[in-house]
């Protein structure tokens, strides 16, 4: 099982939620076994997947809360968990996940949940903007956020080719950088769920998250090679 961790430095808007939700629809609907697993307590996620917004927020799920996994209803390969994180998280969820091919983890926003365990890929999703920025170079420079042998990977959100300039400043600080075109549809204002906004993408959105998963998928494999103990192949699926 390849594991990936989704995570910001802002408190909400950046869109880390719905990004994990896209990650891991695209990548079901390629084939793969995906479980996500939502530590955020918001209600982006649900919202993302189909569901209805419960309104509790972070305060509606005590410690150490587990709601089982059940399948989504918008793919068969994909499943879903919300839990609220708690020092045995690890043990706990991604044991129970075991046989899911893929395993993505939607961090609470600026969380300092999960930085003892080891992820394949960590994400950090930012905005073209000074608030964004500083928080990744915060990141960036607190390596005890992160375990020895994590690779990661910066997308920047909401992004246009005019705002080239931020790409070019986030390179400074970044290994690797992939960019997600601002999209209305990933804004659900004129659609509802992360499966209808998949189909009705612009253009250039779809560009850039076939690159985004073709750099997760790389990464991904690039982790699996490295891994004697074995996994699954991600790349030409």
């Amino acid at each position: 099982m390849r594991k990936l961790c989704v995570t910001s430095g802002c408190k909400g808007g950046v869109g880390k939620s719905t990004l994990a939700c896209l990650l891991a629809y695209a990548l079901s609907q390629e084939g793969f076994s995906v479980v996500l697993l939502d530590l955020g307590g918001g209600d982006s996620g649900t919202l993302c997947l189909g569901g209805t917004p419960s309104g509790r927020g972070l305060t509606g799920r005590e410690h150490g809360y587990w709601e089982g996994l059940r399948e989504s209803p918008l793919s068969s390969g994909l499943r879903v968990a919300y839990a609220a994180p708690s020092s045995s998280w690890e043990e706990l969820h991604l044991e129970a996940i075991r046989d899911a091919e893929v395993a993505i983890v939607d961090t609470a926003p600026c969380s300092q949940h999960c930085k003892e365990a080891l992820f394949d890929l960590r994400i950090f999703v930012a905005l073209p903007n000074w608030l964004s920025w500083h928080a990744y170079r915060r990141w960036v420079e607190k390596p005890e956020d992160r375990t020895q042998g994590d690779s990661s990977l910066l997308v920047i959100n909401m992004y246009h080719p005019l705002l080239g300039d931020w790409k070019r400043r986030y390179a400074v600080l970044a290994r690797r950088v992939a960019t997600l075109s601002y999209d209305p549809a990933l804004a659900f204002i004129y659609t509802r769920d992360v499966a209808e906004a998949y189909l009705v993408l612009s253009g250039r959105t779809k560009r850039d998250l076939r690159d985004l998963l073709d750099a997760v998928k790389s990464l991904l494999q690039g982790a699996h090679n490295s891994d004697s103990r074995g996994g699954v192949s991600l790349p030409g699926r």
